[in-house]
């Protein structure tokens, strides 16, 4: 018998694993890559790079791997968290496992019960046949946004969808969004917001009842959950993709990477626009027309307190015509109707792009691509990839100083005084024998001011008895 040399079987398989059908990290994937080596972060407060979407970022799908090959608890990224304020939060991702330490098959979405520190999966099977991007709770219902195309995969009768599903929590089971034979829209969701009996559904689509009859939607529309109809926004939408949603009072705020909204050529809108639920009308934020000072400004997150609205994404402005500058985060006032930064003067904002943005009590929770808080400032705070930022003294800090995350932060929920993170990076472990996990969802205690893991590890790839850093190359942020 023919003998293979370790190294020569390790070579085999970094090639074997190179061809491999790949899926991308990047939450806002749009083109293929125009600037391959650069980095998404501000270089010395002043950013230079592309849209997060222009930069390669790969993964290996499990269903690629040697079978002598084994994921360390987990195997995907987390992009969504969203909890009902009582002990119940469900997460959503590219993965198929949970718990590292007694591993339960749930397929891109995840229930986790935090009084008995449990994980389940969603339905009679096993959740999703699709990554998930967002994720929404109204009263009994939770609904869930992505790309798949089965909600219940893997029981006995899975049930059709188009990108979007309603999970009953009451009865542990899934149904679809639409009339007649319609079960979705017609393209990727990336955001989901309720208000009263609606849900607003944005993303990366132009139909919606798909399926069936459908409705000329443009990357937003709504569902009715009283008369399960889906309708266009105002009979119109904008004119690129929606990656973020929220409401207040009767306001619904919309960002995403588009110009203008559709059908009113006079309304330019770029990346941020408000329309209003009772009257069908759209309107800018402030005097100017959105966000600007990047190659291709975009709002990825929204989050509102009180008369405040808070975007994060990327751009360097807000105003766009009366432009301020606002670096990757800033605040619009809605009863002033006024913009304004976020830092101590002269700093403000950070140096990458933000993610996620979560309020609770009178702090700030920021997560995104960056290593810089407050920049600009004389000593801006050295934050990795998550930031705390104070309401009452406008003032940024460290998220923790017991331990920091090391790579890209997708999602930010919080509840009581638990704040819950997902995204790409080795859960904070100081002290561990061997390397993390590259990807967790952790839980911070605001008030005890300490980490847990809390069973979701995505992992790093390993060989029986041993163990490589090289093969964490094969999970990267938008930058590989």
């Amino acid at each position: 018998m023919t003998m293979i040399s370790y190294s020569t079987l390790l070579a085999f398989l970094l090639l074997s694993l190179s061809v491999a059908t790949a899926q991308s990290l990047d939450p806002y994937p749009l083109h293929d890559a125009a600037a391959s080596y650069c980095t998404h972060l501000a270089n010395d407060d002043a950013p230079s790079c592309p849209h997060a979407s222009t930069h390669p970022a790969l993964t290996l799908p499990v269903s690629s791997l040697p079978t002598f090959l084994s994921p360390d608890g987990g195997n995907g990224i987390i992009y969504a968290i969203a909890t009902d304020g009582a002990g119940n939060w469900y997460v959503g991702g590219n993965f198929t496992l949970v718990n590292s330490s007694s591993s339960v098959s749930a397929h891109y979405i995840a229930h986790f019960h935090a009084p008995t520190n449990t994980w389940s999966a969603l339905g009679s099977g096993n959740g999703l046949n699709g990554e998930v991007r967002s994720i929404a709770i109204l009263g009994n219902s939770l609904f869930v946004g992505g790309e798949f195309t089965q909600a219940d995969a893997g029981s006995a009768s899975p049930i059709s969808v188009s990108n979007i599903a309603r999970f009953d929590i009451r009865t542990n089971t899934w149904s679809a969004l639409g009339s007649g034979a319609g079960n979705g829209v017609n393209g990727r969701v990336y955001a989901i917001t309720a208000f009263n009996h609606f849900v607003f559904v944005g993303g990366d689509f132009t139909q919606a009842n798909a399926g069936a009859s459908p409705i000329s939607a443009n990357h937003v529309a709504v569902f009715d959950t009283q008369t399960n109809a889906w309708s266009a926004l105002g009979s119109s939408g904008v004119n690129g993709v929606v990656y973020a949603l929220a409401t207040l009072g009767e306001d619904l705020f919309i960002g995403g990477d588009f110009t203008q909204v559709t059908g009113r050529t006079s309304l330019k809108a770029t990346g941020i626009v408000r329309f209003h639920t009772k009257t069908n009308q759209w309107s800018n934020l402030g005097s100017g027309s959105g966000v600007s000072g990047a190659s291709q400004p975009a709002v990825y997150t929204i989050a509102v307190s009180g008369e405040d609205v808070f975007i994060g994404g990327e751009f360097t402005q807000v105003n766009a015509g009366s432009p301020m500058a606002a670096n990757y985060i800033a605040r619009f006032n809605t009863v002033r109707n006024t913009w304004s930064t976020l830092g101590t003067a002269p700093g403000n904002g950070v140096n990458g792009a933000v993610n996620a943005i979560a309020v609770l009590g009178e702090y700030l929770f920021v997560g995104g691509f960056f290593t810089k808080a407050n920049l600009g400032a004389t000593s801006p705070v050295m934050a990795s990839y998550i930031a705390r930022y104070s309401l009452t003294t406008n003032a940024w800090s460290v998220f923790s100083s017991t331990s920091s995350i090391n790579n890209e932060v997708y999602a930010i929920a919080s509840s009581g005084q638990d704040v819950f993170i997902g995204g790409n990076f080795s859960p904070p472990n100081p002290g561990a024998s061997l390397p993390a996990p590259t990807g967790a969802v952790v839980r911070f205690n605001v008030s005890t001011n300490t980490w847990s893991v809390i069973g979701l590890d995505i992992g790093h790839l390993k060989l029986p008895q041993s163990e490589h850093s090289y093969y964490r190359l094969f999970s990267c942020p938008h930058v590989c």
